[in-house]
């Protein structure tokens, strides 16, 4: 049986309004014992009440919503107060629902009911917090699309085919007269069918990281090219310090920009250059840590100067996808192959700039409206990938079809986690730890 819980829903602070939550099975009995109404309860209408103290004094007034299960955002009775949005009287609205009998929701329990109830699958419910936590059109897009079923469609789709393929082993293994046992092409051909699939969802995790928590760019270079009145011009405010003297920079900076919808960090390093100063050089390192890390790297040079031995010794260094900005481009940019022409100091040249590093950053991924899959997502398939390659060995080693099974449910239930069609405790814990309480 299901306690009835409370929390308040809206972020803490002062604002206009601020609501407090109340699910479960005594629901409107608690809120009947707190709210006084102008008229009768009717589900799914608002209706003016005053919130009382158990003394009969008025604590506040708002409005109230009574929305009975299944038809809740929980799936259970579900009480709104939506009264004043300061903290001191929320808060006594949030501890008069506790006296009356509910008790406070843990963080995401909300949600998690949501889900045990069948209201939404375990994707859809980190697409909430995914939700809240987007910084930018992209990562709302994204979380959106697997708010809507993105990724419930595919994952069912191979789940069904993985219980489909146990049921015809077991079958075999249950009837052997009246089950043909099934031939080795065939269940390869299963499998590499399921395997495909889990593949190209998988596929869609680089997009899913960039989407949700952004890409990472590396400002590196010389030093005094202009890295920093880079990072000043790109954030559209004076974030680093820039003097005329060479080696200022002593240590990373990052910072996050919204890049036509893209949440990108932007890291700002030391200037990479031979150093007998040890506290450069401690900053030269991670000039050069911060390289490997980044998902593409701004090789910034001195476009007056041109292309240098030490850009060129920097740009060898660099492992990853790069790109070069010739700062102060309107002077000598030509005598640097191939560059992005700026002048960070005046922003010339910055659009397109932006332009090229959300193209470069966005060239093969799908749109952010495609659903992908998240880190933990990508956790569980890849565990029911290797659980896949375990059963074709099996098959190949000419073992018999109880030890296919049992690498074929392995499978299943990796796939089951993602999903939350068959759930744990430590999977649901996993996920709702993240979240705040009130959702």
């Amino acid at each position: 049986m299901w306690t009835t819980i409370a929390a308040i829903a809206t972020p803490p602070g002062v604002g206009g309004v601020a609501i407090v939550r109340v699910s479960g099975p005594e629901a409107l009995a608690i809120a009947r014992s707190c709210v006084r109404l102008r008229g009768d309860w009717q589900p799914r209408h608002a209706h003016f009440g005053q919130l009382l103290a158990s003394d009969g004094t008025v604590v506040d007034e708002g409005l109230i919503l009574w929305l009975p299960g299944p038809g809740s955002y929980t799936g259970e009775d579900t009480v709104e107060f939506q009264g004043h949005g300061g903290a001191y009287v929320t808060a006594r609205v949030l501890d008069r629902f506790i006296e009356a009998g509910a008790d406070l929701a843990l963080a995401g329990e909300f949600t998690r009911r949501a889900v045990i109830n069948g209201k939404l699958d375990l994707t859809q419910a980190e697409a909430v917090g995914d939700l809240i936590a987007a910084r930018t059109a992209a990562g709302a897009q994204q979380a959106m699309s697997v708010l809507a079923g993105g990724l419930t469609a595919p994952l069912k789709q191979v789940r069904e085919s993985l219980m489909t393929l146990v049921a015809h082993l077991e079958a075999g293994i249950d009837f052997p007269d009246e089950v043909e046992t099934p031939s080795p092409d065939w269940f390869h051909g299963q499998v590499a069918t399921i395997v495909t699939a889990v593949r190209a969802l998988i596929a869609t995790s680089t997009a899913g990281q960039i989407y949700r928590h952004g890409a990472t760019v590396a400002l590196v270079g010389r030093p005094n090219v202009g890295k920093s009145s880079l990072l000043n011009a790109l954030l559209r405010h004076e974030r680093a310090i820039v003097t005329p003297y060479a080696g200022t920079t002593r240590d990373t900076l990052a910072e996050a920009c919204d890049l036509d919808g893209l949440l990108v960090q932007l890291v700002d390093t030391a200037g990479i250059r031979e150093a007998d100063d040890p506290v450069e050089r401690l900053g030269i390192d991670r000039s050069r840590a911060a390289m490997a890390e980044a998902m593409l790297t701004v090789l910034v040079v001195d476009g007056s100067v041109g292309l240098t031995g030490e850009d060129t010794a920097i740009r060898d260094g660099i492992a990853g996808p790069y790109l070069i900005v010739a700062n102060k481009a309107d002077v000598g940019s030509a005598m640097v192959p191939d560059p992005v022409p700026v002048w960070a100091l005046t922003g010339d040249g910055l659009p397109g700039l932006e332009a090229t590093l959300r193209a470069r950053l966005v060239t093969g991924l799908a749109p952010p409206t495609l659903a992908a899959i998240n880190a933990r997502h990508r956790a569980c398939l890849v565990r029911a990938l290797e659980n896949l390659d375990q059963a074709v060995a099996a098959a190949h080693a000419g073992l018999h079809l109880d030890c296919l099974t049992i690498d074929l449910r392995a499978a299943l239930q990796a796939v089951s986690d993602v999903s939350g069609d068959s759930f744990s405790e430590s999977v649901l814990d996993e996920v709702f730890g993240r979240f705040c309480v009130g959702k």
